[in-house]
């Protein structure tokens, strides 16, 4: 079973609040990777931001850099990463940008965070 993240909405320094809630959630993943039944877990994000996550993840998760330049750009080659990465009906796609493909290629189980939030104290 594959775990993907589709990080492609993600730009280092665009937003904050993101970027601290990506960072956690892979420091975890990367932390906790002996526990995680996955047999393969990728990111798929821009070439842009690659050695950003290659430098988080210390070689335990797989980086797929995909090139995408606008956000149409984005959006639509976020429909074809279940194609490239060849993902089935076993794997899982996590998608923590707050949006995902409307007709993605794929028949993987997905998950979709929307509404991540957070407050200043």
């Amino acid at each position: 079973m594959k775990l993907i993240f589709d990080l492609l909405a993600f730009e280092r320094g665009k937003s904050y609040g993101f970027e601290e809630y990506i960072s956690n959630i892979l420091t975890y993943v990367v932390d906790h990777r002996e526990e995680i039944a996955a047999d393969r877990i990728i990111i798929a994000c821009l070439d842009t931001q690659v050695k950003y996550f290659e430098s988080l993840c210390n070689n335990k998760i797989e980086i797929f850099g995909i090139s995408a330049r606008n956000m149409i750009s984005r959006f639509l080659k976020s429909r074809i990463i279940p194609k490239l990465l060849k993902a089935s009906k076993d794997d899982v796609i996590f998608y923590p940008g707050n949006y995902m493909p409307y007709f993605p290629y794929s028949k993987a189980k997905k998950i979709l965070v929307r509404g991540v939030q957070y407050q200043i104290k």
